[in-house]
């Protein structure tokens, strides 16, 4: 699936930053991309804009998700 998505952000992010997913709770994140944050998995989506603490961000995936194989099937 790709596309762009509305999230809310517990945290200010920044254009450019990797999606990060809080393994327990689900809570998204921002951070640079490859880097580790404690309990979180890097996603392949980025964020399209900034927002604040507590507001609304796009994020986006185009052109970042790898097409499946006819013979993966």
């Amino acid at each position: 699936v790709e596309g762009d998505f509305y999230v809310a952000v517990s945290a200010a992010v920044t254009k450019g930053q990797k999606v990060f997913v809080n393994n327990t709770t689900g809570v998204i994140t921002g951070a640079a991309a490859g880097s580790t944050q404690s309990g979180a998995t890097e996603t392949d989506w980025f964020f399209a804009t900034a927002a604040a603490k507590d507001e609304i961000a796009i994020i986006s995936n185009w052109g970042n998700t790898q097409a499946i194989p006819a013979s993966a099937g």
